[in-house]
């Protein structure tokens, strides 16, 4: 078991154990998903804030950690189907109702990640993945699609707090492409070099796009922000976009195949 399952059945133990231990009386241990009902509502309603064991707040103080689940909680339809904590239990994505525990878990590290991105990129952050729900097609929650879509937590999170700047290297895009590009990450964002995964940078995803807008470079549109506007909706970016996706795709998988 790798070391972040281990923690991730460990957070989810201590948690049941603390529910039971306070909240016994209104629960039925006979129907395990009543247990995982009350674990979800104490928990988003700040009363397992202690027994919450999180990988982003080591080393924090007891102050710093309460202002950044404070923080974290006012955001937490992130971390729900709909935006509805009334629907946890179908918030993760390809995972069913049959493994309890898994849904559990996943939504608790969802969760942790939420936390993260708090703590690293504080409310702007937040506020950008808010601005990407309506344009999102879930079958989750908001952080379960985009932690799906991306191989590694710290390339997402970096992301989306440089997404969130107003002078970031992202500025002038909309969210809507912003939202088209965590859609398509992997080539556009980053690539997977041997055993590591490293991002791209903005000046050679440019080049990428006006190699298939254009078919060559073109030096009067070498910034993103201004490039970005030759396209009038979010079809027009998302199909330059998915024109360089798919094929990095497939020759990943190709050479993948053949090793």
């Amino acid at each position: 078991m790798k070391k972040n399952e281990k923690l991730m059945v460990k957070r989810l133990e201590d948690l049941k154990q603390e529910t039971i231990l306070n909240y016994l009386d209104s629960i039925n241990l006979d129907h395990p998903m009543e247990l995982c009902d009350s674990m979800i509502q104490h928990l988003f309603a700040g009363d397992l804030d202690s027994a919450f064991a999180s990988k982003y707040l080591l080393g924090v103080d007891q102050e710093e950690a309460r202002e950044i689940f404070e923080l974290a909680r006012r955001y937490k339809d992130l971390c729900f189907y709909m935006g509805d904590p009334g629907y946890w239990a179908d918030s993760i994505e390809g995972v069913y109702l049959t493994d309890v525990d898994l849904v559990s878990m996943k939504l608790l590290d969802n969760y942790d990640f939420l936390l993260g991105l708090s703590r690293v990129g504080g409310e702007n952050s937040l506020k950008q993945l808010e601005a990407f729900k309506g344009s999102m097609s879930l079958n989750g929650s908001v952080i379960d699609y985009l932690r799906n879509n991306f191989d590694n937590d710290d390339i997402l999170m970096d992301t989306i707090v440089e997404m969130s700047k107003e002078d970031g290297v992202y500025q002038g895009l909309s969210d809507e492409q912003k939202e088209v590009l965590c859609t398509f990450p992997e080539g556009i964002l980053y690539e997977k070099k041997d055993d590591s995964i490293e991002k791209i940078p903005v000046s050679e995803l440019v080049h990428k796009m006006q190699e298939v807008y254009f078919g060559t470079q073109s030096e009067e549109y070498n910034d993103l922000e201004k490039f970005s506007k030759l396209f009038p909706s979010k079809e027009a970016f998302e199909e330059v976009i998915i024109s360089i996706y798919y094929p990095f795709y497939q020759d990943y998988n190709d050479e993948k195949h053949f090793k």
